[in-house]
């Protein structure tokens, strides 16, 4: 829901590249659940992502692309913590894949639906009646992008650490500015390009040696090991 809400404020491919910025997030959620250090690449891609989103933000220019892209880079940002949360929660929800795939994603989707229903009823938002195309195009979202993506994605989560699934999901908001700019016709103001930029290539380094970090307390300074490391 932030996500959605941030497209609104500074479109399809800003929202999607901030929100991906989860790649961040999960090293650190690593870090503070696992005690696994980050090497020193894995700090400065984060520094620079995040001068990457302050780049996105506009800083208060008005040929800045968007409603408000202070406040929807935020949100994306918000939403992008709930991502790494999520992508790590999923992971170790299944480990080692001893359950099907279909049915962890079963159990997300209903999670999802009850939440996005109550928090409709309660916002007075939610409107069942069906309308075209939008309805038709939701669906598609739902079957192509949904359902068969994250089956996908539920089968390569328990035999990959988490920080690679993320990285290799990074695809999404590379294709997305691209969307946005051919189907939406998003241009960007110069300083959200530069940014949009620094992020990619923050996102993209970190896939150089995605699953390994430091050990904190380690003997030897060199030895690395995995981030999130699949049990069993």
């Amino acid at each position: 829901m932030l996500w959605h809400r941030a497209i609104e404020l500074i479109g399809a491919g800003l929202a999607t590249v901030v929100a991906n910025t989860q790649v961040v997030f999960v090293g650190l959620f690593g870090f503070l659940a696992y005690r696994h250090r980050p090497t020193r690449r894995t700090l400065i891609c984060g520094t620079t992502a995040f001068v990457g989103l302050v780049l996105i933000s506009g800083l208060g220019r008005d040929d800045a692309f968007g409603v408000d892209p202070g406040l929807g880079t935020i949100l994306g940002l918000a939403s992008a913590v709930c991502y790494a949360a999520f992508i790590l929660g999923y992971q170790r929800s299944n480990p080692a894949g001893m359950a099907p795939a279909p049915l962890a994603l079963l159990d997300a989707t209903i999670g999802i639906a009850v939440t996005t229903a109550v928090i409709g009823l309660i916002g007075g938002g939610l409107d069942l009646t069906p309308t075209w195309p939008a309805h038709g195009w939701l669906v598609a979202v739902a079957i192509v992008g949904q359902v068969v993506g994250w089956t996908l994605i539920s089968y390569a989560l328990p035999l990959l650490p988490a920080i690679t699934v993320s990285v290799l999901i990074l695809t999404q908001p590379m294709l997305s500015v691209l969307w946005g700019r051919v189907l939406l016709d998003e241009a960007l103001s110069p300083i959200q390009a530069a940014g949009m930029v620094l992020v990619l290539v923050a996102m993209v380094a970190v896939n150089l040696q995605p699953s390994l970090v430091k050990q904190a307390g380690a003997p030897d300074e060199t030895s690395e090991i995995p981030l999130v490391r699949p049990a069993g």
